[in-house]
């Protein structure tokens, strides 16, 4: 198959899976090997295995990075850094994609950035909420409230004793007057550890004495 009959094909989508080249072609394998071609000429980018995408000027959809995390490793949901650069609550720039999944821990490197995926357990993978980027496709990210506690629950993790200050002097959080302290609570309920629940009462308390007084 030609290139340019492989790229009519499948320029509409924002990404494909390997397994459409069986659907394609009667000899997929020898479209396995085009396609490593197209890859090392820069037609056709490896987003990780067994899923590529056609480069920006050869694909007539667009997405950004809150898209392309969801879809490269499901289920997950945008949350941690990431979620909490996206509502202002922290000022620091963050180039990693971080999100949860009920998957194993993993990390992918690709030309579009760096994504990593922290695991919870299945009672956790909830709140989070649909959002749509700048050209119209939906994606899953924290709540507010969950990526909050997402956070904290592995920023603490190795911490024995947690002090108040640690909201403002060590994780620089900002713009909290408009989080559901009664969420916070309730979502913190649902892991089920005695540290995240007192982490998550001192939170709300930095919050009522500092943004929402």
């Amino acid at each position: 198959m030609r290139y340019e009959e492989f790229r009519e094909k499948v320029h509409k989508l924002p990404f494909f899976r390997a397994y459409i080249l069986e659907q394609l072609q009667e000899k997929p394998e020898a479209l396995k090997v085009q396609l490593s071609h197209w890859v090392k000429k820069g037609l056709v980018i490896k987003l990780r295995q067994g899923i590529y995408t056609l480069n920006d000027s050869q694909r007539s959809c667009k997405f950004t990075n809150y898209f392309l995390a969801n879809n490269l490793y499901s289920p997950s949901y945008i949350s941690l850094e990431y979620a909490l650069q996206f509502y202002g609550f922290i000022p620091e720039g963050v180039f990693v994609v971080t999100s949860i999944s009920t998957k194993k821990t993993e990390n992918f490197d690709n030309q579009f950035g760096r994504f990593q995926y922290r695991t919870v357990k299945l009672n956790v993978y909830r709140h989070f909420i649909e959002h749509k980027d700048i050209y119209g496709n939906r994606f899953y990210i924290a709540s507010p409230e969950k990526a909050l506690l997402d956070f904290l629950y592995f920023a603490t993790a190795h911490i024995k004793k947690i002090k108040s200050d640690i909201f403002e002097e060590s994780f620089r959080l900002q713009n909290l007057e408009n989080v559901d302290c009664n969420k916070l609570i309730k979502y913190a309920e649902a892991y089920e550890q005695k540290k995240i629940i007192s982490t998550a009462k001192m939170l709300v308390d930095y919050i009522t004495e500092e943004w929402q007084s």
